[in-house]
């Protein structure tokens, strides 16, 4: 939980061991998970093993927004980009990458070094 939760910094030193141990071979089981479901041709369970992969991977849960997996994203700034004028403003990830840089909300208390990585990510996607 507290990897999903963002909170590994709360954990003991022995804690943070396993937890990157755990993470570092999850990879791998999720790989297997996929190569089941392509073997049994269950495409719907691989997509959602796919994604599960990538929350895993981002330290959000599955019922988290999109948002979230944005360099320095908290529930914070999700909230005050879903909220204002349309024309700003994004329920998910793939609305806020149509916004132009200078438009997007929830940027405002970052940093201009943070800004330039949080434009850099969505440039990548």
């Amino acid at each position: 939980h507290a990897h999903l939760l963002r909170k590994t910094d709360e954990l003991s030193e022995g804690l943070k061991a396993d937890l990157k141990y755990m993470l570092r071979v999850s990879s791998s089981l999720i790989d297997a998970m996929i190569s089941v479901c392509k073997h049994q041709e269950s495409m719907q369970t691989a997509l959602n093993c796919i994604s599960f992969g990538q929350y895993v991977a981002q330290a959000c849960w599955t019922k988290d927004s999109s948002l979230l997996q944005l360099p320095y994203f908290t529930a914070e700034e999700v909230k005050h980009v879903t909220k204002g004028k349309a024309s700003q403003k994004a329920s998910n990830l793939a609305e806020y990458l149509k916004i132009e840089d200078d438009k997007k909300k929830g940027v405002a208390d970052f940093s201009e070094e943070q800004k330039k990585d949080i434009f850099k990510c969505c440039s990548l996607l």
